[in-house]
C-alpha cells in the first residue's frame, strides 16, 4: 500500500496537501502548476475545445485554468476577461464582453469523454468532469506512482527548510495550542519534503528564563528526586504550582528565584547542572509521547542556547541604527510606525533581553547552522503581529546581504535548472523574504472526563482508554485480535530518528489491543485536528473524535484497514 495511505504514519503526501497549507503560498501556487497526469489531460480537452472555438494557443489556455472557489461549480474554470485582453496568436483581439463570450462559449462547447459540463457563471466558464473517467485515470496514475504520487520533489530541490513546531514550555502545561502546532508543524514538514526539500524540525522549548529559577526554588522545597525520575513532566509541574503559589504570599521566594536565574545567566555550574537535569529529563519523557503521533524531531533546541547570539544581535542593531535608547526609562526600542508595528522593546533599561531578542539571536543561530532558505513558525493567530515585528527587524538587519547572496543563489540555480527546468522549481527569495507564520485557532472545551487535560500524555492516554472501551464492546472481534495479533515498531524515537530504520515486532494478546487502541487513538486526535479550518477556533468533542461513522480518524483506519484487505 503506498506510504500516503498510512493514516498511522501521519505522511500527508496526497495532492489535497496544498490546499491545506494556503500559508506556504509560493509552494503552494507553484505545485498546481505540475498538475498530475490525471488533471493535465482533462485541462488539456479544456483547452483543445477552447481554443477551437477562440483561436487562442492550447498553451495559453492551460495557464489560464484554474479551480473554481465553491465545488458546487465544478473542477475547472476559466476567467474570461483573460482571454479578452490577451491577443490571439494573430494579433487580433476578442471584441465582446466576459459574459457573453462565456455564454457563446458554453452553447458552443462540444461533447466529450473527460468533459460533462460546461457551464457559464458571469464572467467565468466553469467546467465539470466525467467523474467515473476522472476517478479512473486518478487510481490507475496512484497504482503506478505508488509512494511517489503527489510529491513533486524538483520544487525545493537544494533547498533547506527549518520548521519551528509543538514548542512546549518545559515544567508547564502542554495546552491544546501545543497540540495543534505540533500536529500542523509535522503537516507542514511531510509537505515540504514531499516537494524536495531538505527540512529541520525544530522543537524550540521554552527552557530559560525567571521560571526556572522559581522552579530550582520550588524543588528545593518540594522535589522528589524518585517522583521526577519516574515523570518528570508531571512532577515539575506539580512543584511549579506549589511554589507559584506560596510566591503569591511570600516576595521572598520571588528574590530567591531572580537571584538563581541571575547565577545561571552568569554561568554558574551548580544552578545550570540542576537546570539540564530538568530539561534532559522532560526531553526524553516528551520524545516517547510524540512517538505515539508517529513524529521526530531532527533538533530539540531554546531560548537557552541563543545567549551567544545576542551581543552580535545588539551590534547589528546598533551598525543600522535601528537602536532607539528611550530617554524616560532607558529601554532599547526599534521604530516600526511606519510599518504599523509600533516600537517593539529589544532591550530592558537593565541590559536584559527580551523575546524579540532571543527570536532573531535563535534566527542568526540557525541560519549559521543550516544556512536555510525558509523557515517557518508554526504558532497560534494571537502571536501574528508580534511575528510580523520580528520579520522586518530581520529584514532590517540581513536585508543588506541580499544582493551578494542573490549573485551565489543564481549562480547555483543557473546550475540545477539544467537538469530541472525553470518551469518546476520555486521563484528565488532572499532567506528574510521567506519567513513564514502559519497561523491557526484555538481549541476550546478540551478535558478529559476526569478533568482539565494539561499535557501530551492526557490527551494521548484518553484518546487510547476511549477506543478501548469500544473495543470491548464487541466481544468477537476483541478476541480475535488478542489471538491474531498486530505489528508495531520498535524504535526507541530518540531525537533525529528515522521511522525507516526501524523494525517491527509481533504483538498478542492485551498488548495487541492496547497498541491498536494507541494507534486509531492518536489518529482520531490527529484528524480531527485537519478537519477544522486552519485558521478558526474549534470545539473539542471526544464522542465526534472517536465515532466510527462520518470523516473521523477512527473511519479513516477502518477505510485502510479495509483497502489493505
Amino acid at each position: 500500500m503506498a506510504a500516503w495511505l498510512r493514516p498511522v504514519a501521519c505522511e500527508y503526501k496526497s495532492a489535497n496537501d496544498f490546499r491545506l497549507l494556503a500559508s506556504c503560498r509560493q509552494m503552494h501556487n507553484q505545485a498546481h502548476t505540475i498538475p498530475s497526469m490525471a488533471t493535465r489531460n482533462f485541462k488539456t480537452a479544456i483547452a483543445r475545445n477552447i481554443s477551437r472555438l477562440t483561436g487562442h494557443t492550447e498553451p495559453f489556455l492551460l495557464g489560464c485554468i484554474e479551480r473554481p472557489k465553491l465545488r458546487s461549480h465544478g473542477e475547472f474554470s476559466i476567467p474570461i476577461p483573460k482571454l479578452i485582453k490577451t491577443p490571439l496568436a494573430t494579433g487580433e483581439r476578442i471584441v465582446k464582453k466576459p459574459v457573453d463570450l462565456s455564454k457563446e462559449l458554453a452553447e458552443k462547447f462540444p461533447q466529450d469523454p473527460l468533459i460533462r459540463t460546461a457551464t457559464p457563471q458571469g464572467a467565468f466558464l466553469n467546467f465539470s468532469v466525467h467523474p467515473v473517467e476522472f476517478i479512473r485515470q486518478v487510481v490507475t496514475q496512484v497504482h503506478t506512482e505508488c509512494d511517489g504520487y503527489g510529491m513533486h520533489p524538483s520544487l525545493g530541490r537544494g533547498r533547506t527548510c527549518v520548521v519551528d513546531y509543538s514548542s512546549p514550555n518545559i515544567a508547564k502545561p502542554f495546552h491544546a495550542g501545543h497540540l495543534r502546532s505540533t500536529i500542523l508543524g509535522n503537516f507542514v514538514s511531510k509537505v515540504h519534503e514531499a516537494c524536495g526539500w531538505k527540512v529541520i524540525g525544530i522543537n524550540y522549548l521554552g527552557d530559560w528564563g525567571k521560571q526556572y529559577g522559581l522552579l530550582a526554588v520550588g524543588f528545593d522545597k518540594y522535589g522528589d528526586q524518585a517522583k521526577l525520575e519516574q515523570d518528570p513532566i508531571h512532577h515539575l509541574y506539580e512543584v511549579y504550582i506549589r511554589i507559584n503559589k506560596e510566591a503569591e504570599t511570600d516576595k521572598e521566594i520571588d528574590v530567591k528565584a531572580k537571584e538563581y536565574f541571575k547565577r545561571m545567566e552568569e554561568g554558574d555550574e551548580t544552578a545550570l547542572s540542576t537546570w539540564r537535569h530538568f530539561r534532559t529529563l522532560s526531553i526524553a519523557s516528551y520524545t516517547p509521547l510524540y512517538t505515539r503521533l508517529n513524529i521526530r524531531f531532527d533538533v530539540y533546541t531554546g531560548e537557552s542556547e541563543t545567549d551567544a547570539h545576542i551581543p552580535r544581535i545588539q551590534d547589528l542593531l546598533a551598525h543600522h541604527n535601528l537602536a532607539i535608547t528611550d530617554p524616560a526609562d532607558g529601554a532599547v526600542h526599534v521604530d516600526l510606525d511606519r510599518w504599523d508595528l509600533g516600537k517593539p522593546v529589544i532591550r530592558r533599561a537593565d541590559g536584559t533581553s527580551l523575546y524579540v531578542t532571543r527570536d532573531l539571536a535563535s534566527l542568526a543561530m540557525r541560519r549559521e547552522r543550516w544556512a536555510f532558505d525558509r523557515a517557518v513558525y508554526v504558532v497560534g493567530h494571537e502571536q501574528e503581529r508580534y511575528l510580523k515585528q520580528v520579520f522586518r527587524i530581520a529584514g532590517l538587519l540581513w536585508g543588506g546581504e541580499r544582493e551578494e547572496e542573490e549573485r551565489e543563489i543564481k549562480r547555483r540555480r543557473i546550475e540545477e535548472k539544467k537538469h530541472v527546468g525553470e518551469e518546476e522549481m520555486e521563484p528565488d527569495n532572499h532567506w528574510t523574504e521567506d519567513l513564514v507564520h502559519v497561523s491557526f485557532g484555538r481549541i476550546h472545551g478540551m478535558s478529559t472526563r476526569k478533568g482539565n487535560v494539561v499535557f501530551l500524555r492526557d490527551i494521548l492516554d484518553t484518546a487510547r482508554e476511549t477506543m478501548l472501551e469500544i473495543m470491548r464492546g464487541n466481544e468477537e472481534k476483541f478476541e480475535e485480535i488478542m489471538e491474531v495479533g498486530t505489528d508495531a515498531n520498535t524504535g526507541e524515537g530518540k531525537e533525529g530518528a528515522s521511522a525507516q530504520g526501524e523494525t517491527t515486532a509481533r504483538l498478542t494478546g492485551e498488548a495487541a489491543v492496547e497498541q491498536i487502541a494507541d494507534v486509531v487513538g492518536a489518529s482520531a486526535v490527529v484528524v480531527q485536528d485537519m478537519q477544522g479550518r486552519r485558521a478558526k477556533d474549534y470545539d473539542f468533542s471526544w464522542e465526534r473524535m472517536t465515532d466510527a461513522i462520518g470523516d473521523t480518524g477512527v473511519y479513516l483506519q477502518y477505510a485502510h484497514a479495509r483497502i489493505c484487505g
